[in-house]
């Protein structure tokens, strides 16, 4: 007899949408507001599909925002220290509010460990942090970090400059995370 094999696949948060407020649990239907998170919700569904089709083990983890070293300089944290570092104003999407749940790349790499060695019955499972931030409140401390360094010499009142907000930019993500966290 052959062991079925568990498939993790790791998602993200930006499949659900948009939440004014609350949090999304792992039921919540996916609201994907751009062609990219559409891309990212469709993979899940695709999974979803195996699982019922050919009765995989296909496990879907959505993540929020992460953070940590050498993580892509197009990131919004590894920009924004890169624009500081150049004494250049980082640029912010809208008005800067668009929050965002935020997880430093270990911890979520240990909850994924946990999640994969976990005996819990489940099909997909949301896993954040909890700390949820504007962009804007990222930003400032980021900057204030680096200020307090010395490694950039942009002026306090003066360090970031608005650009025209992104289609389809969802202003707030926030995950449930309870059954992970049980």
């Amino acid at each position: 007899k052959i062991k079925k094999i568990k498939l993790f696949h790791i998602s993200t948060d930006e499949v659900y949408g948009s939440i004014e407020k609350g949090d999304f649990k792992e039921n919540d239907a996916y609201e994907p507001s751009s062609p990219y998170s559409a891309s990212k919700g469709s993979i899940d569904l695709i999974a979803t599909s195996f699982n019922k089709t050919f009765e995989t083990n296909i496990k879907i983890l959505n993540l929020t925002n992460n953070y940590g070293p050498y993580q892509f300089p197009e990131k919004f944290i590894p920009n924004l220290i890169f624009h500081f570092l150049k004494n250049k104003k980082a640029p912010i999407y809208g008005n800067g509010k668009n929050i965002r749940e935020w997880m430093f790349v270990e911890d979520s790499c240990n909850a994924i460990w946990k999640t994969v060695t976990s005996k819990k019955k489940f099909q997909k499972i949301n896993i954040g942090s909890g700390i949820r931030n504007s962009n804007l409140e990222i930003a400032k401390m980021v900057f204030n970090i680096m200020k307090s360094k010395n490694l950039t010499n942009l002026d306090s009142n003066n360090f970031l400059k608005m650009v025209k907000d992104r289609p389809g930019h969802d202003k707030r993500y926030a995950l449930n995370s309870n059954f992970f966290n049980k």
